[in-house]
């Protein structure tokens, strides 16, 4: 099958997951913790993101918040190409992140949407993804809108369109 989403496994180690396995540091608040979080996913989301596209054009990156062991951590990127997911795939596993060594895979899902799991689901050991939500400044900085690349004869009202066919075909 052609492999479009890259798998890095447990490349997010969160802060609420090793919080009761330190023993003297202790948050006084869940709100701390939170922000936290937040900004901590925020650079490993960053960082993923450019270290990504060094080898071809990324669609989605999702990391997933899971608690179960094979999910817990592990960030998803898709990219546009099936070669660029090779090429990322073969580079990530020679590399290292925050002191600890990649594991990238290919994952033949075709979308994101197939692998993700429903908003109401209670399951504590579900295996679809659930999935952390990067701050909206931060995803609109790496995935800007894009532009629309539909020709400006096609843009106009239907009424003042007119198009002749010879236009159309190369010369």
């Amino acid at each position: 099958p052609f492999c479009r989403i890259v798998c890095l496994e447990n490349i997010f180690p969160s802060p609420t997951h090793f919080q009761d396995l330190l023993p003297n540091v202790k948050l006084e608040t869940a709100e701390k913790l939170s922000s936290l979080e937040q900004k901590y996913l925020d650079a490993v989301f960053t960082d993923i993101f450019y270290e990504a596209i060094q080898y071809g054009q990324v669609t989605d990156i999702l990391i997933a918040k899971n608690p179960i062991v094979n999910l817990c951590g592990t960030a998803f990127i898709a990219y546009t190409e099936v070669n660029d997911a090779y090429i990322a795939c073969k580079a990530f596993n020679a590399r290292f992140y925050a002191g600890r060594r990649i594991f990238a895979s290919l994952k033949p899902h075709g979308r994101f949407s197939k692998m993700l799991c429903t908003p109401d689901c209670k399951q504590i050991d579900c295996n679809k993804i659930h999935p952390y939500t990067v701050s909206d400044a931060v995803f609109k900085t790496l995935f800007p809108p894009q532009k629309k690349a539909i020709p400006e004869v096609f843009r106009k009202d239907q009424e003042d369109v007119t198009i002749d066919p010879n236009q159309l075909l190369f010369d």
